[in-house]
């Protein structure tokens, strides 16, 4: 068996072909811009293949956000029905956690309601947050050190720019971040964790692309070390156009403006 590794751009169909077949064909089309290329200039993509004789036998999937390296999310940790039980998911597992340590990145995200795969990240320090299935690995300190440290300590500068593929990961933390709000954003049902189990979490940036797609757009504001502290988007409707909002206590200030290019979008 080998063991390759990808950043995107590479030759993608086969390990689409096979996240197709296992996680079915919508997750596939959601994982193909991040492997084909399409969000390389704000993202980088990894993938672990596990290969014999040039079949696939089970890949592992890592993404970080160029504007905010020190975070990423995981995905499409999978192996064959052939190859299960014979250690393959702690060994991709194992090498794309080691990999996003060499890359400098201190705090992993995953999302999981599998039990059995919960106690494989659990013995590699993944935890589920408060709130949601997703679960998340912190190179030092806990959640609460992470929250401070991202979301309560105050800015220096905050920039309102047009929303893109590099909140996919910064999302993720967002969303999760309390708030005593149960409805964050109405055009695309992102509701508090606080309320609601979170089962959501690769999946919710895709919401905003379909927004998109039906004609909405979306705006998010970022600090100068890249923290997503708020988002602001708008949707077409037979009554006209419905917009929305959410932020953290530390970017309220200028969530007002991220509301308005949203709506003016």
């Amino acid at each position: 068996m080998e063991l390759l590794r990808y950043e995107s751009p590479f030759e993608c169909s086969e390990v689409l072909k096979l996240w197709g077949e296992i996680f079915g064909s919508e997750e596939a089309v959601l994982e193909t811009p991040q492997v084909n290329g399409a969000e390389r200039t704000e993202n980088l993509d990894i993938v672990f293949v596990a290969k014999e004789e040039d079949q696939i036998l089970g890949t592992i999937h890592g993404t970080i956000p160029r504007s905010m390296p020190s975070v990423c999310g995981l995905s499409a940790m999978c192996t064959t029905p052939a190859a299960r039980g014979k250690g393959l998911g702690r060994l991709l597992f194992t090498k794309i956690v080691e990999e996003m340590e060499t890359q400098g990145v201190k705090t992993m995200f995953l999302g999981t309601g599998n039990p059995i795969a919960a106690k494989l990240y659990k013995s590699c320090g993944f935890s589920y947050l408060p709130g949601s299935k997703v679960m998340a690995r912190f190179a030092s300190g806990d959640l609460v050190d992470f929250q401070r440290e991202t979301f309560l300590k105050k800015p220096k500068s905050i920039e309102i720019r047009p929303g893109s593929a590099d909140m996919r990961i910064p999302l993720i933390p967002l969303a999760l971040y309390w708030t005593p709000y149960l409805l964050l954003d109405c055009n695309t049902n992102l509701v508090s964790s606080e309320y609601i189990t979170q089962f959501a979490c690769m999946s919710l940036y895709p919401r905003y692309m379909k927004l998109v797609e039906e004609g909405g757009a979306f705006w998010q504001a970022r600090s100068e070390e890249g923290v997503l502290g708020a988002v602001a988007s708008v949707m077409p409707t037979e009554l006209g156009m419905r917009a929305d909002f959410f932020s953290t206590e530390t970017f309220a200030a200028r969530i007002e403006e991220c509301y308005e290019l949203a709506i003016i979008a």
